[in-house]
């Protein structure tokens, strides 16, 4: 009985427009396609993003190649305030949906959500190159193949890039096998006084999604025997991880970010330092992930259809946060 009241609810979500839709290999939930081809399955958001973009009048906008610009704006007091701030937030917020099948827009979308109590033109001048960039890769999408089930994760940060407070970018990427999982680019809570320190950070961000994931597969019956890598460029932040004799030098991080020195004690993860050139977590992602030649050892063959069951439980878990009701 329960069971018919579950499938009677969906098919009422279904008629309102929220629920899942399948013509022949394309399968849709929520706004998300998912695509079946022989080379594997692909998430894309094609058709939200075009909705979008007739929605707020920007279909014949001209496309342009990147986000965000290189350099980010100063605010000063001669900033003009944007008039419509309710408008900039809907955008936002339409924006952040997106983040969940495309990591190039991560950091940009982010960068806007920072400004959503008090937004400025030049603001939403930006939020319309975000949707000028969309407008030119609508038909970017998430691979999904049979791969290796290696867990691995690489992360990065860029000291004291934010010019109006001056604190530090983090960013990771984690793999399931060549399959991108899970990833996030976000502004660090302070201020880093070292290089050192915001890759420390990022390393500490990255060990606590790590220790999170492992936990989520092993709901799953996955079990981890081995420990998970975790490449950085960065060999100062490397030594910090594995040595705790430096006390002077770290004094002034805070305790909450040594979590990364217990979980390679406890056996959880290893680091390792990677060149920049292959480090994969950059500002500006692009579409095509790739995965440098480490040496890893390869497990056994993961089927597709495990890699999309666990990228939709992540989806899910996202869209009960934004959408609690569901």
């Amino acid at each position: 009985m329960r069971e018919r009241r579950r499938v009677g609810t969906l098919a009422q979500k279904q008629k309102n427009g929220v629920g899942l839709e399948q013509h022949h290999a394309i399968f849709a939930f929520c706004g998300i396609e998912i695509v079946s081809k022989s080379t594997g399955m692909y998430l894309s958001q094609r058709k939200y993003i075009q909705d979008l973009l007739n929605k707020n009048g920007m279909s014949q906008c001209k496309s342009v190649t990147s986000p965000l610009l290189s350099k980010l704006p100063i605010i000063s007091e001669k900033s003009k305030l944007f008039e419509k701030p309710t408008d900039y937030k809907q955008l936002v917020g339409s924006l952040q949906y997106i983040t969940i099948t495309r990591s190039d827009i991560m950091f940009a979308v982010n960068y806007l959500c920072q400004k959503m109590h008090k937004p400025y033109q030049v603001h939403h001048q930006l939020l319309k190159r975000v949707f000028r960039y969309l407008k030119g890769t609508a038909e970017f999408s998430l691979p999904i193949r049979p791969s290796t089930f290696n867990l691995q994760a690489f992360a990065n940060s860029d000291w004291a890039a934010n010019p109006n407070d001056r604190r530090s970018i983090s960013g990771f990427c984690e793999f399931l096998g060549d399959n991108l999982l899970s990833w996030s680019v976000k502004k660090q809570p302070m201020v880093a006084r070292s290089s050192t320190e915001a890759e420390y950070r990022a390393l500490a961000s990255t060990a606590s999604d790590i220790m999170w994931l492992r936990r989520l597969l092993s709901d799953f019956q996955i079990p981890w025997k081995t420990a998970t890598p975790l490449y950085c460029d960065n060999v100062s932040a490397l030594d910090l991880a594995n040595n705790p004799v430096f006390h002077t030098r770290t004094k002034h991080i805070e305790v909450d970010y040594h979590f990364i020195r217990d979980c390679i004690k406890n056996g959880h993860i290893t680091v390792h330092h990677i060149a920049s050139i292959l480090d994969c977590v950059g500002i500006t992602v692009t579409y095509e992930w790739s995965v440098p030649d480490c040496e890893i050892d390869v497990g056994a063959s993961i089927p597709e259809s495990i890699l999309l069951f666990i990228l939709l439980c992540l989806v899910l878990l996202d869209f009960a946060v934004v959408y609690p009701g569901f």
